[in-house]
């Protein structure tokens, strides 16, 4: 990451860039160059899955992967309100509210979460028998909503991290998640041959819980007054919750609209569909990896421009920003049209199949390359209401889509139902952005939202 930052800074010193195209430029390199290394750790992972088991065991592990995902969704409220309050009062200059915002969050959220692990315990045989018909499934989602609760906990912390810009270690922890994870098993395999599904969630469950730890010290490094006495927290619970409670209904009906395929692919198809799906998402997903980059550091830079009252400048930056990933998206998207079954094949011949699903998922990632962070600025501008309404018109669609088409088109079906609400959703959150920065510009508000 250091040498890459010095060649971008070089870089800047000979191209007439301003300030802000300098911060934009350098986190979105850092931030491709993290999401380039986390997905071929990601990859690395999936080919084990996909090549020492049957597709049939893959779409288990799916499947108990998105249960507890689900489960575990209010995390994300929180994760959203330690980056949002974080990066604002970095541009307020304000390390004792900092300090607050974290104090405030672990607070409450770790009992929460531990609350949500006895539950989804508890609830394992029902979840997996009553609502799913398949008895494997109890122990996987015992094992695995705990790597969820680790992951949690990591995400909150990389959430303040991205706060600083330092978007790397979000990708850091990514890594090691899937290194140790693969590291876990070989080893296992080498000494005994146990039951390979149970192998898996419990290599997941111990990356996990190591990449918690480390995200703890990196955080006392880069934080520092948040653990010194002599700085005091100070909390503003009722602003802080009244967004985290509205980031966290958008994000888990975000969240919902993710993993809704899923379940509905295991009510109509065998889970060896489900594989098939998952392995689709997961290879699209390479087109949008562009925007992902520019979501990692531009809600920052644009929360602390916010807290200048900067308004106009977030505006600017972020139609240039788009301008130029929807190129890049574009190519990428080409190469899957050329080369899209040979990558597929690398899983295995079975995983040819979802080169049509590859291809439809890929695209909607292209026009979210389009509209860039629109949805992002939206919770920045304290607009996260917006989201909700977007997304629960996505789901919506989905719902629909997915109950009309999968049942004739299977995995085809499911993938352009994800991608129109996908598409609907974007396009939503543009139109809506755009009308904020007017309404802001034209009345000189510094401040109009939560």
């Amino acid at each position: 990451m250091n040498i890459i930052n010095k060649v971008i800074d070089s870089f800047n010193k000979h191209v007439n860039f301003g300030e802000s195209e300098k911060i934009i430029t350098k986190g979105i390199t850092v931030s491709l160059t993290g999401i380039l290394l986390a997905n071929l750790s990601s990859f690395a992972f999936l080919f084990c899955k996909t090549r020492l088991m049957p597709a049939r065991d893959v779409g288990l592990l799916v499947l108990a992967t998105s249960i507890t995902l689900t489960a575990f969704i209010i995390a994300n409220g929180f994760s959203g309100a330690v980056f949002r309050y974080a990066s604002l009062y970095r541009g307020e200059e304000k390390p004792e509210k900092i300090k607050g915002v974290v104090f405030i969050t672990y607070k409450f959220a770790v009992p929460l979460f531990l609350l949500i692990l006895v539950l989804i315990s508890g609830f394992a045989g029902y979840i997996a028998v009553d609502i799913f018909g398949k008895e494997q499934l109890i122990p996987l989602i015992r094992i695995i909503s705990l790597a969820t609760f680790f992951g949690a906990i990591s995400n909150i912390n990389s959430s303040l991290l991205r706060s600083k810009y330092l978007v790397q270690y979000r990708y850091t922890f990514d890594v090691l998640r899937h290194v140790l994870s693969v590291v876990i098993i070989l080893a296992v395999l080498l000494v005994r041959r146990y039951e390979l599904l149970i192998i898996f969630a419990a290599a997941w469950t111990l990356a996990n819980f190591f990449s918690m730890i480390y995200s703890f010290f990196i955080v006392r490094r880069e934080f520092p007054f948040v653990f010194q006495r002599e700085v005091k927290a100070k909390e503003e619970r009722k602003r802080f919750f009244r967004y985290a409670f509205v980031v966290q209904l958008s994000e888990m009906l975000l969240r919902f609209r993710k993993e809704i395929n899923v379940f509905i692919i295991a009510f109509f198809l065998p889970a060896s569909d489900i594989a098939l799906y998952n392995v689709a998402l997961r290879i699209g997903f390479a087109t949008g990896m562009l925007a992902q980059g520019l979501n990692e550091i531009f809600p920052a830079f644009a929360a602390v421009l916010y807290g200048k009252g900067e308004i106009g400048e977030i505006r600017r930056m972020h139609k240039k920003s788009a301008v130029t990933l929807s190129l890049m998206s574009i190519t990428v998207f080409l190469l899957f049209v050329l080369f899209g079954k040979y990558i597929l094949g690398l899983f295995g011949s079975f995983y040819k199949n979802a080169w049509v699903p590859l291809l439809i998922i890929a695209f909607s990632f292209v026009i979210e390359s389009v509209v860039a962070s629109a949805g992002q600025i939206l919770n920045v501008l304290g607009k996260p209401h917006f989201n909700i309404v977007n997304i629960l018109i996505a789901i919506s669609i989905i719902i629909l889509l997915s109950c009309l088409l999968i049942p004739k088109l299977g995995v085809v079906g499911a993938a352009i139902a994800f991608s129109a609400s996908f598409i609907v959703q974007r396009f939503m959150a543009l139109g809506q952005v755009v009308w904020v920065y007017s309404i802001k510009e034209k009345n000189k508000v510094k401040f109009f939202g939560i």
